[in-house]
């Protein structure tokens, strides 16, 4: 996606006007939202911290003349706790083929073109294939996300029965307190590996919910028709 900023954009402070680009499909629904001053959330991911050079920016450019923006035709990366440690890198989902929209707006100017992502004219594919594919792999996507909700929901709620089982006089609040702690752990537990430190600790230790959600993803993109029965059934016990 090419696009020609004025003179100035590039400059810092308050006045300057923000640069955004959104990824629409052809219903208006927006799939990626990128800014020249808001950083793209990203799931965390040990390649990116090693080799940030081969990964898209998380900024767009708002440089002055001619600017590129390529389109890994993905969604967003999945909403994960900061300190996740996973084999293999979340992502969101890629795309079917269709019709999508660009929309690049620069303080009150904006403009909104049409494109097609094609697909590989070298498979034979149908489109409802492409379509069941995406939509399993965008519901896997969907309870990523959601099962690190939980992490930070009973996070949340373990940090304060923990303070208030710190200054409570009250031996049987201290104890009720410290025992939902201690199941707000559990739970913690049986979403992600807490143990892991690297992704290579899979080998150590045993892959919990959210991993497994993510290599089943892994699974249903590998290859563009439609996810095996085995898939589907995976997904299900998961779910």
């Amino acid at each position: 996606i090419h696009y020609l900023l004025p003179e100035g954009l590039d400059e810092e402070g308050d006045d300057v006007p923000e640069v955004t680009l959104e990824i629409m499909n052809a219903a208006g629904e927006v799939l990626r939202s990128l800014s020249s001053k808001t950083e793209e959330r990203t799931a965390p991911n040990i390649w990116r911290r090693m080799f940030p050079e081969f990964f898209d920016p998380r900024t767009l450019s708002a440089d002055p003349g001619m600017n590129r923006y390529v389109w890994d035709l993905r969604l967003a990366d999945p909403h994960l706790v900061d300190d996740a440690v996973l084999w293999g890198g979340p992502r969101g989902p890629e795309v079917v083929p269709g019709t999508y929209q660009a929309r690049l707006t620069v303080g009150d100017f904006s403009q909104t073109v049409s494109f097609e992502v094609q697909a590989d004219p070298r498979l034979d594919v149908p489109q409802e294939a492409h379509e069941v594919r995406f939509a399993l792999a965008k519901a896997l996507w969907q309870d990523m996300e959601a099962s690190h909700e939980v992490i930070r929901q009973a996070r949340a709620v373990r940090d304060q029965a923990e303070a208030i089982a710190k200054v409570s006089e009250n031996e049987i609040i201290q104890e009720t307190a410290e025992t939902l702690a201690g199941k707000l752990t559990d739970v913690e537990g049986k979403v992600l590996q807490t143990q892991s430190k690297a992704p290579q600790d899979i080998l150590n230790f045993t892959p919990m919910l959210d991993n497994q959600i993510l290599y089943l993803m892994d699974v249903v993109e590998s290859a563009p028709g439609e996810p095996t029965q085995a898939s589907v059934a995976r997904y299900n016990e998961l779910a």
